[in-house]
């Protein structure tokens, strides 16, 4: 047991520069508390350039960084983006916006305008459609925004790009507040990272005891305590201590019989 904690200890800082470094090339350097710039420049899917910050309206904001011809990740992001706006009772446009930029520079206004009709038809709920923005930029402003995000991603073959999926929360001028990782969205946790942001609060990522404790029910749209992990980890941890009392118990008889034959 002493020689696998050593282990551990010693490969623990080449495991942690490992992932900080895959972070570097491939995934989300978390960057709470700072700030957007003021002047990234977007087409958005009207055709017309428009400035990010000033888009920001005084609300909240929510962006997706996708590209929109994405084979893998990006459509179950959009999907789960789409759900979760659906989900909550604050309204895109009035209580926060929310955005879908591209980061690959070959899309264009075209397209964007294609994908934000898809997917505000494919809504329930009817929302203003300057609620949600689809945007499209060039590589300068591109890499200007992701940057700031700490959202970084890498070419894979000669049209597609190995990224993560990942929201973005904004406080109405600009400071990230938050991180959602993944394409399922806790439709609770969505609402509170967007009234903490619009209080300026930079909090943790995600909410573990939450998503582990309770799950959202759809119909009767709210959060019940979900057992199947609470009895599981309430039988692991009593099988566990157990086996610490049968393993110490047998400990403390050998001593004792050791101790008479001396």
């Amino acid at each position: 047991m002493f020689i696998k904690r050593l282990v551990l200890c010693l490969l623990l800082p080449t495991l942690l520069f490992a992932q900080k470094e895959a972070n570097e090339k491939v995934g989300v350097e978390e960057k709470l508390g700072e700030y957007i710039p003021k002047n990234v420049v977007f087409t958005n899917s009207d055709g017309e350039e428009v400035n990010l910050f000033d888009q920001l309206d005084g609300k909240p904001a929510v962006i997706s960084m996708v590209y929109f011809n994405c084979p893998g990740i990006c459509s179950p992001l959009l999907e789960g983006f789409a759900e979760v706006i659906e989900s909550t009772d604050l309204i895109p446009g009035q209580d926060y916006n929310a955005f879908s930029i591209s980061f690959d520079h070959n899309e264009d206004s075209k397209i964007s305008s294609k994908w934000k009709k898809n997917y505000l038809a494919g809504l329930n709920r009817n929302i203003d459609p300057n609620g949600w923005k689809f945007m499209t930029g060039d590589s300068v402003q591109i890499r200007k925004l992701t940057k700031a995000l700490g959202f970084n991603f890498s070419k894979e073959g000669e049209k597609d790009y190995l990224h993560s999926a990942i929201l973005v929360v904004l406080s109405p001028d600009g400071k990230i507040t938050r991180y959602h990782n993944g394409t399922e969205f806790l439709p609770f946790n969505f609402k509170m990272s967007i009234i903490e942001a619009s209080k300026g609060l930079a909090q943790p990522t995600i909410n573990n005891f939450l998503e582990l404790c309770f799950k959202y029910d759809p119909k009767g749209k709210s959060y019940v305590l979900n057992l199947l992990p609470i009895v599981g980890g309430t039988v692991t941890l009593t099988l566990l201590i157990f086996i610490g009392y049968l393993i110490f118990s047998s400990r403390k008889e050998k001593n004792k019989k050791e101790t008479v034959v001396k």
